[in-house]
């Protein structure tokens, strides 16, 4: 049988690929599965028992906290899982010591979107890729296009003398300029399918 151990968020993972797996953390079990699925099941069987113990640990955690009866050694604990705690989690950040966030700008920040129509183009500082997308989402139909749209063309500018897909950039330029200029823009229509064609052009050339 196919013997591994693995480490995932601090935990140990023994694997046997047709017999199961044990988890551990310093030594101690906590997890065991018997099972005969391939081993690459297991593993990700094993990463999902493990991120529902953590979750179900800040959440015990957090009710101490309601209750005014958090230990230090429970503190302690917060802090060493800080790291597994949701940015938008304030209460459990504040806790486990976390400093806020310092409010992006177009100085300190390396996260930027630009979007809408070059007479009126705005850019706008995120701290992650994550407020970048629920930013995103609340953009208009046009302006998310439009954000798509110059998020692919920054990719094929680099390389726009590829020799084998110059002729298709020309014509995907083409077309997207035609579909700009119309009011009756759909990301899920004729566009979407254009940007997704390019999108996938781009991922076959290691971009």
């Amino acid at each position: 049988m196919s013997k591994e151990t693995i480490e995932h968020k601090g935990y140990k993972i023994d694997i046997t690929e047709g017999e199961g797996y044990v988890t551990t953390l310093d030594g101690v079990e906590v997890f065991s599965y018997d099972g005969d699925e391939p081993k690459e099941m297991l593993k990700n069987q094993a990463f999902d028992d493990i991120d529902e113990i953590i979750d179900t640990r800040l959440e015990y955690l957090r009710g101490e906290i309601k209750a005014e009866r958090i230990s230090y050694g429970e503190i302690e604990e917060l802090r060493s899982l800080a790291s597994y705690i949701k940015e938008d989690d304030v209460e459990l950040l504040e806790w486990a010591g976390v400093p806020e966030k310092a409010e992006a700008t177009l100085d300190n920040s390396r996260y930027h979107v630009e979007y809408g129509p070059d007479t009126d183009r705005k850019t706008l500082p995120f701290n992650n890729f994550k407020e970048i997308n629920t930013f995103v989402n609340t953009l208009s139909p046009r302006d998310k296009l439009d954000y798509k749209i110059m998020r692919i063309r920054h990719k094929y500018d680099i390389v726009r003398d590829h020799a084998d897909i110059k002729e298709q950039i020309k014509e995907w330029e083409q077309t997207i300029d035609s579909l700009l200029s119309r009011n009756d823009i759909h990301i899920d229509g004729e566009a979407g399918a254009i940007l997704e064609a390019m999108s996938g052009e781009m991922m076959s050339i290691n971009l």
